[in-house]
């Protein structure tokens, strides 16, 4: 395993390390596979619904209205957008940007004909920044009102555009832009496919943790806990932390009235769990760039200060930019997180800072450790490379904003959740003592039995993720 002080662990079967390995690499792509297909061929995350496109002369007011109807709380939540088309009285390859008033006259919420109406805003002033690209008819579209935790069945609104295109000169004035309002809505197809992948891998990676005997938890108790290794302490951590990452409380978040606490409570586990993630990266890529047994290292404060410090950095400003995001959209009905979070230029800094940070200490730390792999057993070599893959999946989900919450697609959901469950489950199973719960451990211990093996890794050659290398 890492060091012939630890009791030896599953992934190391000696002669059969090769077949497990080629077995683990196979239901690890099978999963990957499998989880493009689904998410390929799954609902669409999104439902729009055109609203009423009027003709208004440039200098004037334009007032738009729309009723929604056959919302439910798996709808989860509702954006109404408007879009203005590019002025024609200039050139189609002028670019424009301008800031644009509007105002949200009222919005209703009720569930019937005969039902009582509850007014969510009323006469509410808006200003949002459009931007024109050239060469195209309209300008970007911008969101004046957002509503989660969808109560009503029904929503009524109507709002009024303060003299479109206000940057035009007064001499256009007879000239006329359309406008239209869209309004988008989470599809309940999608919410019952989340739901239901959700709580599969929820259940799988309980099961993997808690089941009697067999279960990650319960194998590691079978060991004295002083010969739980570096690794297997870290991948305990991962496991439980798995656990909420998958969302238990989704459930909750969609049918609960004002599911906000559940909400938070997601990003928040969501976050945790992705630093640790990322910490767990960097302390076991130090450790295989040391080449340190992890029989003799010390974890100093100074191999976890600076590691902590940054993460934790990181970590803190994400929760506090959601919970920011949140609350304005709680207190502002057109308040949109993703076009409004030029708001927070300070929070957008340190978690851009931090990121940069943590990217290059990670390369460095990488670079350093390619002199070892040749030298690692091929198990190691196997858990090593699917780290690098994982590793490159959070970065193209990072850069494409696949790791946003609220993903764009369905695939994008599914095939981050199935990467990041096959992951930790693959580093649970590999690293789960071979000894199972129940078995008397008599004479020598665990760890001396493994190095009485003639299959034990105890040798300078054969370094692994967990003794001389990580």
């Amino acid at each position: 395993m890492e060091s012939p002080h630890f009791a030896p662990v599953r992934i190391e079967q000696g002669q059969k390390s090769k077949r497990t390995v080629y077995i683990l690499s196979a239901v690890s792509a099978l999963v990957f596979i499998v989880a493009c297909v689904i998410g390929a061929t799954g609902p669409q995350v999104f439902r729009s619904k055109e609203g009423n496109v009027i003709t208004v002369a440039v200098n004037e007011n334009a007032t738009l209205h729309s009723l929604i109807r056959d919302l439910s709380p798996e709808n989860q939540l509702i954006f109404v957008a408007v879009e203005v088309e590019h002025p024609t009285m200039l050139s189609d390859d002028v670019e424009l940007e301008y800031d644009q008033h509007f105002r949200i006259d009222y919005v209703d919420g009720y569930d019937c004909d005969d039902c009582d109406r509850h007014r969510i805003v009323e006469d509410r002033q808006v200003t949002k920044r459009v931007r024109c690209p050239a060469n195209k008819q309209f300008c970007n579209e911008v969101v004046i009102f957002s509503e989660h935790y969808l109560d009503y069945e029904r929503y009524d609104l109507g709002i009024t555009l303060s003299n479109p295109i206000p940057v035009v000169d007064s001499d256009c004035a007879g000239d006329s832009v359309q406008v239209k309002l869209s309004i988008d809505y989470i599809n309940r197809e999608y919410t019952r496919f989340e739901l239901g992948f959700k709580y599969t891998f929820l259940f799988f990676s309980l099961l993997a943790l808690l089941l009697p005997e067999y279960g990650y938890l319960w194998s590691l108790l079978a060991v004295p806990t002083n010969e739980w290794s570096f690794n297997q302490k870290w991948v305990l951590a991962l496991g439980v932390l798995l656990v909420f990452y998958n969302d238990p409380f989704f459930a909750a978040s969609i049918y609960k009235e004002n599911g906000l606490d559940f909400s938070v409570a997601h990003v928040t586990f969501l976050t945790i769990f992705f630093c640790a993630v990322m910490l767990f990266w960097l302390c076991i890529f130090e450790r295989m760039a040391a080449g340190v047994p992890d029989s003799t290292w010390s974890a100093q404060i100074g191999f976890w200060m600076p590691k902590t410090v940054l993460i934790g950095f990181l970590g803190i400003t994400t929760i506090s930019l959601f919970v920011l995001i949140r609350t304005n959209m709680e207190e502002d009905a057109s308040f949109e997180g993703i076009d409004d979070i030029d708001n927070y230029p300070a929070e957008v800094s340190i978690i851009a800072t931090c990121t940069t940070i943590y990217a290059v200490w990670l390369l460095t730390l990488l670079f350093r450790t390619c002199n070892k792999f040749r030298k690692l057993s091929i198990e190691y070599q196997f858990i090593f490379c699917y780290t690098l893959v994982v590793i490159l999946f959070t970065i193209a989900g990072i850069l494409t904003g696949a790791m946003y919450p609220l993903p764009s697609t369905p695939i994008e959901f599914l095939v981050f959740y199935a990467v990041f469950n096959s992951y930790i489950l693959t580093l649970m199973y590999a690293y789960t003592p071979a000894a199972r719960v129940g078995d008397k451990y008599e004479g020598e211990s665990v760890a001396m039995a493994h190095v009485s093996s003639p299959v034990h890794r105890g040798s300078v050659e054969q370094l692994t993720l967990d003794g001389d290398m990580i």
